[in-house]
C-alpha cells in the first residue's frame, strides 16, 4: 500500500455520528452580550473648561488691567499736583531762605574768625612759656658768670704766686743747665717716657685718643682755630654753654703761656668709641693740674666731647 491509497482512504473515512444532546448543549453555553441602549452626545461636553471660559477671562484680565492703569495714572497725577503745590510754597519762602542762608554764612565767619583767635591765644601761650623758659635760662647764665668770676679770682690768686714759681723755675733751670754742662741730666729732672714737653708738641692728627690730645694742646699754644674747632665733636661745639670755638684764637697763646708739659695718666674705656683720660698738665706751678677729658671716636677720628670752657 502506497501513499496515495493511504491518502484516498483518509479522505473517504466515514462521517461520525454526533452524540445526543450535543445541539441543546451548545446553545445552553453561548451567552451573548446585553445590549445596552446609548443616547446622543451633546457637542459642548466634549469642550474643556478653560477653552469654553478664555474669552470671558481674558477680556475680565484686559478690562481689570486697564482700570489698573487708569488708577495709576490717577495717584501719578495727583502726586505731581501735590509737589507742583509743594513748590509754590517754597517759592513764596525762597526770600525766607536767602535771609536765613545769609544768617548762616555770618556765624560761619564768626566761627572762623573764632577759631583763629583761639589759635593765636595758644601761639601766645607758647610764647610765654618760652619766654619763662628764656628768663629761666638767664637766670641760669647769672649763675654761671658768678661762678666764672669765682674762677677768674682764683686765677688771679695764682698769678699773685708767680714770683714764687718763678723763683722754683730759674732754679729748675739752673739744674738744668748744670746737667747739660756735666754732658748726663741732673737726678730729679728727667721727665717721665710719657711726658711731652710744649717744645715736643706737633698736630698728630686725630687716630688715637692721645694723638687727639696733642693736637689740642699744640693748636691751643699755636692759636689755630681752625685745628682747634677739628678738635671738638660737633655736639661739644653745638653745647653752647661754654666758650664759643671762635673765641679761642685770641685767648689761647695768652692762656697757654705758662703751659709747659702734660702726660696722660690714666685711660678708662666707656664704651668702645669712648675713653676717658686723666692728664696732668704741668705749668710754672709745682704742682700739676690734674683733668679728665672724655673723647668720642667719630668716623674713625678721636674728638673732645666736652665744650671749651673759659
Amino acid at each position: 500500500m502506497n501513499d496515495e491509497r493511504i491518502e484516498q482512504l483518509l479522505r473517504k473515512a466515514p462521517r461520525s455520528p454526533a452524540p445526543a444532546g450535543m445541539l441543546d448543549k451548545l446553545r445552553t453555553d453561548i451567552a451573548l452580550p446585553r445590549q445596552v441602549e446609548t443616547r446622543p452626545v451633546n457637542p459642548t461636553d466634549a469642550v474643556p473648561f478653560i477653552r469654553r471660559w478664555f474669552p470671558a477671562i481674558s477680556f475680565a484680565a484686559i478690562f481689570l488691567a486697564c482700570i489698573v492703569a487708569i488708577e495709576v495714572q490717577t495717584n501719578q497725577i495727583a502726586g505731581l499736583k501735590h509737589e507742583n503745590a509743594t513748590l509754590r510754597t517754597s517759592a513764596q519762602n525762597l526770600e525766607q531762605l536767602r535771609r536765613d542762608n545769609a544768617e548762616y554764612q555770618r556765624l560761619k565767619a564768626e566761627h572762623a574768625e573764632l577759631e583763629r583767635l583761639r589759635r593765636d591765644f595758644a601761639e601766645l601761650q607758647q610764647l610765654h612759656t618760652e619766654v619763662a623758659q628764656l628768663q629761666t635760662q638767664a637766670q641760669e647764665m647769672e649763675k654761671l658768670r658768678a661762678e666764672n668770676q669765682q674762677l677768674l679770682a682764683a686765677s688771679r690768686q695764682l698769678r699773685e704766686q708767680k714770683p714764687a714759681w718763678d723763683k722754683l723755675r730759674a732754679e729748675n733751670q739752673r739744674l738744668r743747665v748744670g746737667a747739660k754742662s756735666d754732658g748726663s741730666p741732673a737726678s730729679g729732672t728727667s721727665q717721665p717716657a710719657n711726658m711731652i714737653a710744649k717744645e715736643r708738641l706737633s698736630d698728630a692728627g686725630f687716630g688715637s685718643p692721645e694723638a687727639a690730645i696733642q693736637t689740642l694742646f699744640w693748636a691751643l699754644c699755636e692759636g689755630n682755630i681752625g685745628r682747634i674747632r677739628n678738635c671738638f665733636s660737633e655736639e661739644a661745639i653745638k653745647k653752647g654753654n661754654g666758650l664759643p670755638i671762635e673765641q679761642a684764637q685770641g685767648g689761647a697763646p695768652p692762656m697757654m703761656a705758662g703751659f709747659k708739659s702734660f702726660r696722660v695718666v690714666v685711660k678708662k674705656a666707656v664704651a668702645a668709641d669712648q675713653v676717658e683720660l686723666g692728664i696732668q698738665i704741668f705749668a710754672d706751678e709745682t704742682l700739676p693740674v690734674e683733668v679728665v677729658l672724655p673723647l668720642k671716636r667719630v668716623d674713625g677720628e678721636w674728638k673732645v666731647n666736652m665744650a671749651l670752657s673759659p
